[in-house]
């Protein structure tokens, strides 16, 4: 079966941001944000990005069936949760979500997909 690794941010990362294997796009865990952003914030600025890692590996939010969420504190859960509605309205993913306690940095939260790769 054939493996395909991506790394679209140029920098010499040790993992791979994405992995296709099958008909399936697996992501690295991600957490975007800026000192001072709160978790709606950070949520909205992760999933972008993820959004555009799944585009460049060949699929998209709609195709994600499967979603890791960490959260640095589960009290944020609901704003999270409302953030998180936003982008699945309808199509909603299963889900993992789970305090994991203090994040380094400024980080609130990090996220990773499975997704479906359409005609993989």
């Amino acid at each position: 079966m054939k493996i395909e690794r991506f790394n679209f941010s140029g920098a010499d990362l040790p993992y791979s941001q994405a992995v296709r294997v099958g008909g399936f796009v697996y992501t690295a865990g991600a957490s975007i944000g800026a000192p001072g952003d709160d978790i709606e914030t950070q949520t909205v600025k992760t999933i972008e990005y993820l959004a555009n890692v799944l585009q460049q590996a060949g699929t998209d939010l709609q195709h994600v069936i499967k979603a890791g969420v960490f959260l640095a504190d589960l009290d944020e859960w609901g704003r999270f949760n409302d953030t998180w509605k936003r982008y699945f309205p309808s199509d909603k993913p299963v889900r993992t979500t789970t305090e994991v306690g203090k994040f380094h940095g400024h980080t609130r939260i990090e996220i990773d997909f499975i997704a479906v790769a359409p005609g993989g």
